[in-house]
């Protein structure tokens, strides 16, 4: 993982078919938002800036139901004239259609790092797209992530021969007793020389909440 991950500068966002990007229409310009994985690998560069325009127009409320902070809406930036967001020509998220039900965690990395997608920049917009790599394999059924109890036999893509723009590093979900002892014996013995996979279980500590970004009909 290190290896691969070190080895270029590029930050890898796993994007979705384009007919599923929002849009919307800006003083005759089509503006579209270009749906992503909920998982991301990201360069410090694209991380800071994700994380700076956020901090700028993420809106959250308290609740005290929760004992935490809710979002309650966000804008959309343009893409620059640096081609990077720019942070001071935004569109509110409601205002971009399919506005209900969505997941911000599908939507912000693309936004908040290059911008909204639009046909005068799609020269950049393919060059980005096409250095960008998918890095975690899951599957979704009825639109939701397929949570495994034994190990699937899908999960063997992930030991075939590949280049290095092509391999799947991360891997989701499993239930927290899945029994996938037999996946990583295979993954630790003939694979091992060739240093693409070590692997690994994160667990979250007793009592770890994620924070909490809106509910369903929340922009």
């Amino acid at each position: 993982i290190r290896r691969i991950l070190l080895a270029t500068e590029t930050t890898n966002i796993c994007t979705s078919k384009r007919e599923l990007w929002p849009k919307v229409k800006v003083r005759g310009t089509t503006l579209r938002l270009v749906k992503h994985s909920q998982w991301a690998v990201l360069t410090r560069w694209s991380a800071e800036l994700f994380v700076k325009g956020w901090e700028k127009l993420a809106i959250y409320e308290s609740n005290s139901s929760l004992s935490e902070k809710v979002l309650i809406s966000w804008s959309v930036p343009r893409m620059g004239t640096d081609l990077v967001a720019n942070f001071s020509d935004v569109v509110p998220r409601s205002q971009i259609w399919p506005n209900e039900g969505r997941c911000p965690d599908e939507e912000v990395f693309t936004t908040m790092i290059y911008g909204m997608y639009e046909e005068s920049k799609r020269q950049v917009w393919d060059s980005m797209l096409s250095t960008s790599n998918c890095r975690t394999w899951l599957r979704w059924k009825k639109r939701t992530p397929i949570v495994w109890l034994d190990e699937p036999l899908d999960l063997r893509r992930l030991l075939e021969p590949s280049t290095d723009n092509e391999q799947i590093l991360f891997a989701r979900k499993f239930k927290a007793g899945a029994n996938v002892k037999e996946f990583i014996q295979r993954v630790s013995a003939p694979q091992r020389s060739s240093g693409l996979f070590k692997p690994a279980v994160m667990r979250l500590p007793k009592g770890f909440r994620l924070p909490v970004l809106g509910g369903a009909g929340r922009p």
